[in-house]
């Protein structure tokens, strides 16, 4: 696994395809537990539980993507886990929980791009941004979604590339504090 962004594209992705309105990406950084935690839920077509025990094995002749299973893969690898929840016409949420410490765990990679390319590629659909972080002494959070950016930057096109840039860094920025060194 190149870094958990590039797999958070593809979760989102499939959230996209299930024709949801409203995703959420969700980063949880808690150093007391040495964990890091990636959510992505959306309000989408949702999955029967049949479907969803299906979408976990990595199969060679599968019909889908092994995007999945690779991300089970991986979270598994540093001692963490992946968990599917999803019901038909409500929704579905994927959890991946990673090992920080632990040598195979992948870095987090370009969250913010994947953040600003969905939402210049979707701009129909509100996204969620919310990371935070879990230390001894310390509990900080930093959230965002789509209309709150669009105030803040003043403008109701967030694919416009200055904009775009802005957004980016602006997210790269509040990130970076709260999950520095993963």
């Amino acid at each position: 696994m190149e870094d958990i962004s590039v797999n958070l594209l593809d979760i989102a992705i499939n959230s996209v395809r299930a024709e949801a309105s409203f995703i959420s990406i969700s980063v949880a950084n808690n150093r007391v537990e040495d964990k890091i935690t990636i959510t992505v839920t959306d309000n989408g077509c949702g999955m029967p539980d049949e479907f969803v025990r299906h979408l976990l094995v990595l199969e060679p002749d599968a019909r889908f993507g092994s995007g999945i299973p690779t991300f089970r893969l991986a979270a598994e690898a540093t001692g963490g886990s992946l968990v599917i929840t999803s019901m038909p016409e409500v929704g579905t949420s994927v959890n991946a929980t990673f090992y920080t410490s632990h040598k195979s765990c992948p870095k987090l990679g370009d969250i913010a791009g994947v953040f600003i390319t969905l939402v210049d590629m979707n701009p129909d659909i509100t996204f969620s941004y919310a990371v935070g972080l879990k230390g001894e002494n310390i509990h900080e959070n930093f959230i965002i979604d789509t209309e709150a950016l669009k105030e803040l930057f003043g403008t109701e096109n967030l694919s416009e590339p200055h904009v775009s840039q802005r957004v980016k860094y602006y997210i790269e920025e509040n990130t970076e504090k709260l999950v520095k060194g993963v």
